[in-house]
């Protein structure tokens, strides 16, 4: 965050256009306030991008998915 890049975290059921998915209100930007915890541990994830439950974007654009 410190680099600008951004977390958004999934709010709705997920699932929109790819070019929507910062303004359509399914996700909401992480305001860095440590309300996220994270599970120890590591198991693989096929969440496609629109149904991650986290976002990683940088100047408005998704780079990715990020699952814990």
């Amino acid at each position: 965050m410190e680099a600008g890049f951004d977390i958004y975290v999934r709010q709705g059921d997920g699932g929109s256009d790819y070019e929507d998915l910062l303004t359509d209100g399914n996700f909401q930007k992480y305001s860095g306030d440590k309300s996220v915890t994270i599970e120890k541990g590591f198991r693989l994830d096929s969440n496609v991008v629109p149904y991650a439950p986290y976002l990683f974007a940088k100047d408005g654009i998704v780079l990715g998915s990020i699952s814990f």
